[in-house]
């Protein structure tokens, strides 16, 4: 069956890693120490694209942290985010 809205470009974010490493497998910290608090995924939409016929793209971005709280949920996205590379991960979509 076809997904509803087409195939979405994922990426899990290492959360033991201070550099936004994609978490490609356990890591040894898995193993033995707990995951951050919180698991925490957006989905993200920009006007960035590959294909001029294409309306935007989009990523979906998971990661993990212990404090949801402290900041707007908009820092918290972008601190986690900002060393992606939207032209390695993002999708391009029409509507």
């Amino acid at each position: 069956m076809e997904p509803l809205w087409g195939t979405t470009a994922v990426v899990l974010l290492n959360p033991y890693s201070d550099t936004a490493q994609l978490l490609g497998a356990l890591t040894q910290e898995m193993r033995v120490g707990p995951l951050p608090r919180w698991s925490v995924h957006v989905w993200l939409v920009s006007d960035w694209k590959r294909d001029p016929a294409a309306d935007k793209s989009h990523l979906i971005v998971g990661f993990f942290v212990d404090d949801i709280f402290s900041d707007p949920i908009a820092s918290i996205v972008q601190q986690a985010t900002s060393q992606l590379r939207w032209e390695d991960f993002a999708e391009d979509f029409s509507l």
